[in-house]
């Protein structure tokens, strides 16, 4: 999916979805930076869920939906991807 399509799925606007990349974004940081050989597939499953707490408990916050997991999924593969390089 583009980041649009991905937006969309979303329901967020640009604002929204400008703060929930940054959230997500701080959130990826934290993983890589302990566990810098760790892939989004390669996560454990409580620490995804964790982190989806986290990024949603900061979105309600913010004012702004929670994202459903497809569209968390999505854009945590691509941060840690982003983070690693």
């Amino acid at each position: 999916a583009t980041a649009l399509e991905a937006r969309h799925a979303a329901g967020l606007s640009e604002e929204q979805w400008r703060t929930f990349m940054i959230i997500s974004r701080e959130t990826a940081q934290v993983i890589v930076t302990a566990h810098p050989e760790w892939t989004w597939p390669h996560v454990p499953f409580p620490e995804k869920e964790r982190a989806r707490a986290e990024v949603n408990a900061r979105l309600v916050e913010e004012g702004i939906p929670e994202v459903e997991s497809d569209v968390f999924r999505w854009r945590m593969a691509q941060a840690l991807g982003c983070i690693r390089q």
